[in-house]
């Protein structure tokens, strides 16, 4: 009777922890509201929560990839400490993986000035990946602006660090998939 009774508070509990949405629906930067197109949770080893990863748009039904040159902002809300130097081993290890060596020496010096300025985060804190109507790429830890890379060129390519052939993890190529698959269900 005990077992019967753990199990049904199971099965009513949990799905309420775990229906809320973990981003916002929507989020306002610049006068221009983000629609929330899809998310997903990166996990390590199974239980290991990173982070809540979001992707917006002005537009969801208009979203075509995430290196068009479109409004688009990406969110990553962490759910544990990540140091600004992982960050920045990261970003130049992907960056160097997923561009050929030229493209890599082309933007180089904008990169690399970005990189720079990742900062430690801690659960709940938040950066967010915000492309303008200019196709500048603006980088802002919990809504407060770090860097801006204004070559639309290599803005674009800046995306290749998370949705390139070579991925930090599958999770990144899943909110693009869940976009698109959002998209043609509505």
């Amino acid at each position: 009777m005990k077992y019967i009774f753990l199990i049904f508070i199971l099965l009513f509990i949990t799905p309420i922890a775990f229906s809320k949405d973990r981003l916002p629906s929507s989020i306002v930067v610049n006068d221009t509201n983000f629609n929330k197109c899809s998310e997903v949770r990166i996990t390590k080893a199974l239980f290991f929560n990173i982070l809540d990863l979001g992707l917006y748009t002005p537009n969801c039904q208009t979203f075509s990839s995430v290196f068009s040159r479109s409004e688009k902002l990406i969110r990553f809300k962490y759910l544990r400490t990540v140091t600004g130097q992982e960050f920045k081993e990261g970003a130049e290890e992907y960056l160097g993986k997923n561009l050929p060596k030229q493209k890599l020496e082309q933007c180089q010096q904008p990169f690399n000035t970005l990189n720079q300025l990742y900062k430690d985060v801690s659960d709940g804190d938040f950066y967010q990946l915000i492309q303008s109507k200019d196709n500048a790429i603006s980088i802002t830890l919990n809504n407060q602006l770090i860097g801006t890379i204004e070559n639309p060129d290599c803005a674009i390519d800046y995306y290749q660090m998370w949705f390139g052939k070579e991925s930090m993890d599958s999770g990144f190529q899943k909110l693009i998939k869940k976009a698109m698959k959002n998209q043609s269900a509505s």
